[in-house]
C-alpha cells in the first residue's frame, strides 16, 4: 500500500471515530435532555390510590389497607390488590403494623395478621379511644368512667393469641399520645398530671409484661410531641425542642417559642424539624418556617401560597398548591416542579411517596 493510500485510511478511522464519539455524545445529550423535562413535569409520578373519602386506611411500608364498610382489603402501592376480608360491622376503625391489623369499635377488638389470617375477637372493659399494632403486640388505651363521674385511663396489650399479657392504671394522669418504639414492641407513654399546681409532663417507657424501662417528667412543660430517632428521644413543648438518650437524661435544648413543629425527617447523622410561626396556623397559607436541630435554627421564608411542609431526606418539601419547592436541610433553594392542578399533601407513605389529594382524587406522589 501507497504512503498516501495509508494516510487516506487513517484519517478515514479517525473521521469514523469522530462520527461514532459525536453520535454518542448527542445521544448523551438527548437523554440528558429528556430526562430533565421529565423530571420536570411530575405527571409521570401520580399513581392513583385506592382510597375516597370518608374511607378508613393505614399505610405500611410495603401495602395499604382500607375499610370500606365491612370490606377490608389490602393493595400494594402500585394499586393492585392483594386481599380481601369481610369483617363483622360495619362503622370500624382501623389500626395495623407491617405484621398485625386490629379493627375496633368503642368496645370490642378483631386481630388478624398482615396476610389477612384471622386470629382473634375480644371485649375490652371501658370505651375505646385508641388502638396502635406492634409487631407481636396490640395496645389499647381505654377510658373507664367511675359511677362518681372519675374517669380512669387504662391500658390494655393483647398478644397474638389474644391473651391480656399486662394492663396499666394511669389515674390520675391522663393519656395524650403512645406509641410503639421500633420493632421490639417497647411502648412510650405521654401523660398529663392535673393534680399538680404547675403542669407536669410525662414520658413513660414500657416493655408490656415485663416492666417500666424509663421515665421522663417535665415541669411547667407542655408537651406537644414526642419523636424517636435510634438511641434518642426528641420533645417538642410549646416552649423548648428537647433532646434525651433513652434513659431520661437531658442532652440539648433549643428555645421554639412561638413556633410550632410540623414534620421532622431523622437519619443517621442528624434530625431535621420543619417549624411554623402558631400564629399562622389560621391563615391559609405559610410565610415562613425554621428547619432546626436539637442545637440549630434557620429560618426560611416562603414562595407564595405554600399549604404544607415536609421534611424527608435532608430535604424541606413545600406544597404549594401548583408548584412544589424542595430546598436543602439549611434552608437554600434548590428546584421547583409545576403540576398540572392543585396538590394537597396529606401524609407521607412509603419510601420516598406521599399521599395527596388532586381533583378531588387521591393519588400517591413520587417525591422528585
Amino acid at each position: 500500500m501507497s504512503k498516501h493510500s495509508r494516510v487516506y485510511v487513517a484519517n478515514y478511522k479517525r473521521f469514523i471515530t469522530f462520527l461514532v464519539v459525536l453520535i454518542a455524545l448527542s445521544v448523551l445529550v438527548v437523554g440528558l435532555t429528556l430526562y430533565t423535562i421529565s423530571r420536570n413535569s411530575l405527571e409521570g409520578d401520580f399513581t392513583e390510590a385506592m382510597i375516597e373519602d370518608g374511607m378508613v386506611y393505614t399505610l405500611e411500608k410495603d401495602f395499604y389497607l382500607t375499610l370500606s364498610g365491612d370490606i377490608l382489603t389490602r393493595y400494594y402501592y402500585n394499586g393492585e390488590a392483594e386481599w380481601s376480608k369481610q369483617v363483622y360491622a360495619e362503622g370500624l376503625n382501623l389500626a395495623s403494623s407491617a405484621r398485625l391489623v386490629a379493627i375496633h369499635d368503642n368496645k370490642s377488638l378483631q386481630a388478624l395478621t398482615a396476610d389477612g389470617e384471622y386470629l382473634y375477637s375480644t371485649d375490652v372493659v371501658g370505651t375505646i379511644n385508641r388502638v396502635i399494632c406492634g409487631s407481636n403486640v396490640i395496645a389499647v388505651f381505654s377510658e373507664i368512667v367511675e359511677e362518681s363521674g372519675e374517669k380512669e385511663n387504662m391500658m390494655y396489650f393483647y398478644n397474638t393469641s389474644g391473651s391480656l399479657i399486662d394492663s396499666i392504671n394511669f389515674n390520675p394522669q391522663y393519656i395524650l399520645d403512645f406509641g410503639f418504639i421500633g420493632t421490639d414492641d417497647s411502648l412510650w407513654v405521654l401523660t398529663t398530671d392535673p393534680t399538680n399546681v404547675v403542669p407536669v409532663s410525662r414520658i413513660i417507657t414500657y416493655k408490656p409484661g415485663v416492666s417500666m424501662t424509663g421515665l421522663t417528667s417535665l415541669y411547667s412543660e407542655l408537651v406537644e410531641s414526642v419523636f424517636f430517632s435510634g438511641d434518642y428521644m426528641y420533645v417538642a413543648t410549646t416552649t423548648h425542642l428537647f433532646k434525651y438518650n433513652l434513659f431520661g437524661q437531658q442532652l440539648s435544648s433549643i428555645v421554639i417559642y412561638d413556633w410550632q413543629i410540623k414534620s421532622q425527617c431523622p437519619n443517621a447523622s442528624d434530625v431535621y424539624f420543619a417549624a411554623v410561626p402558631r400564629a399562622q396556623n389560621s391563615d391559609d397559607f405559610y410565610s415562613n418556617a425554621r428547619i432546626l436541630t436539637d442545637t440549630t435554627s434557620s429560618k426560611v421564608n416562603l414562595p407564595k401560597n405554600v399549604e404544607a411542609l415536609l421534611m424527608h431526606n435532608d430535604l424541606l418539601y413545600l406544597f404549594g398548591q401548583d408548584t412544589i419547592y424542595i430546598y436543602s436541610a439549611e434552608g437554600e433553594y434548590q428546584r421547583q416542579y409545576k403540576v398540572n392542578s392543585p396538590v394537597s399533601f396529606i401524609t407521607c407513605a412509603s419510601g420516598d411517596q406521599v399521599l395527596v389529594k388532586r381533583d378531588d382524587q387521591y393519588y400517591f406522589l413520587l417525591l422528585p
